[in-house]
């Protein structure tokens, strides 16, 4: 590769090293590279490459400098990929990647040949035992772009036969999978709306929740809205959707994609929270305006993001720890209790694998005073393949889609 090519994906890889903590991989790459004007299509292709192998597989990349007598810097990261895509792999390079763990050693080959950090590779064992090393191979692949059709506006066969090469996803009815990576916004159909991008398990956590046209649902956790106008969509674009979130900027992101998504069933709520989440919003709060007054709250709960390591691989560096967020959870699950009619539903949804942050936080939730008034809903007859007991749980290796983790609770009576 060109030294320009080369030395800017150094500089890069220093930058995210400096600012993972605080800004995903993704920003970073996009915005260095957009800054680069100088670059070809192809070094940008490379450089990326370049920087998102290094990321997933960090801990192999340092073990293989180590072996070589290569000291761990942003410069010889990058000289080892070079190395690795020569059409004529150096000698040193073919020994030391046969010192790496291999499958007979599942325990090493996960830790250190896939590079998964301990937490996480211990969770993958204790939750799939032999299948461990095949979902974290598979977590380790690049996700393809997947769509959402706006069913309000268009259907799967038109966008299909609009974008070539596409082709539908295996099992959301309105899902398409774009043949490359490309600006969505030059594909036609988006400026009308007709589709959004979505991976295919967050277009299955709408069909869990089963929304129906003129149902007042409440979102808590909206965000930028990807759900939101899914649900809305589901709905018919009937009934009332109150979306809800603490952050003004992701609530007027959300309003800006209302309009040409062809929704007019959601109204913006921002609400006030303390440091622990505890709502300070009244009408939300319980003995509150809305309270038992949903057919359905949706809870886009925040949590690690584990689940999406294959867009997103900088999450097993920055942002894995567990933390705070399982007391974060709970509150919201018991606050989003209080909204929730008799005979209605209570979605919890996250995209992470631990047990932390999904079957334990509902469990508990069950047996606190707020919880003895739920029960535990099955999973939908038409997601029975996604079905682990009650739960909703989506893999990488079983399905081809991020992990995504849902649990439906009914209210009594």
């Amino acid at each position: 590769m060109t030294p320009r090519a080369t030395t800017a994906a150094i500089e890069i890889w220093e930058k995210w090293q400096a600012q993972g903590a605080t800004l995903p991989l993704d920003r970073i790459v996009n915005e260095e590279v957009r800054a680069r004007k100088s670059l070809n299509s192809r070094e940008r292709r490379w450089l990326t490459d370049a920087i998102y192998r290094n990321v997933r597989l960090l801990t192999r990349q340092e073990a293989l400098c180590k072996t070589m007598g290569m000291e761990v810097t942003a410069e010889s990261l990058i000289r080892l990929w070079e190395m690795e895509t020569s059409r004529e792999p150096q000698e040193e390079l073919v020994k030391a990647l046969a010192q790496l763990p291999a499958k007979t050693d599942p325990s090493g080959y996960l830790r250190t040949t896939l590079s998964y950090p301990e937490a996480l590779a211990k969770e993958l064992e204790v939750l799939l035992g032999d299948e461990a090393v095949a979902a974290g191979e598979a977590l380790n692949e690049q996700a393809p772009t997947v769509i959402r059709v706006n069913s309000l506006k268009s259907k799967r066969e038109r966008v299909l036969k609009q974008v070539e090469g596409s082709y539908p996803t295996n099992y959301s009815p309105w899902g398409v999978v774009l043949p490359k990576r490309e600006p969505i916004q030059g594909i036609p159909g988006y400026r009308e709306g007709r589709f959004e991008v979505q991976e295919e398990a967050s277009q299955l956590a709408i069909l869990f929740a089963e929304a129906k046209p003129n149902e007042t649902i409440i979102e808590i956790g909206a965000g930028g809205g990807g759900k939101t106008l899914g649900l809305a969509a589901a709905m018919e674009n009937t009934g009332r959707i109150f979306a809800l979130d603490t952050s003004a900027a992701r609530l007027a992101s959300l309003e800006k994609r209302l309009p040409r998504a062809g929704v007019t069933i959601v109204q913006t709520v921002q609400l006030t929270a303390n440091e622990m989440g505890v709502w300070g919003s009244a009408p939300w709060s319980v003995g509150g305006k809305y309270e038992r007054g949903a057919d359905c709250v949706f809870i886009d709960t925040p949590c690690t993001g584990s689940g999406t390591l294959r867009r997103n691989p900088d999450k097993k560096w920055f942002g894995a720890e567990v933390g705070n967020y399982p007391r974060l959870q709970s509150i919201l699950l018991e606050q989003g209790s209080h909204l929730v009619r008799r005979g209605g539903r209570l979605c919890y949804i996250t995209c992470a694998l631990e047990r932390s942050q999904n079957e334990k936080i509902v469990e508990a939730f069950l047996q606190s005073p707020a919880g003895k008034d739920f029960k535990l809903d099955g999973v939908p007859a038409s997601l029975a393949l996604f079905a682990e007991g009650k739960y909703f749980r989506t893999w990488a290796h079983r399905h081809g889609l991020d992990l995504f983790f849902g649990a439906k609770l009914r209210r009594k009576g």
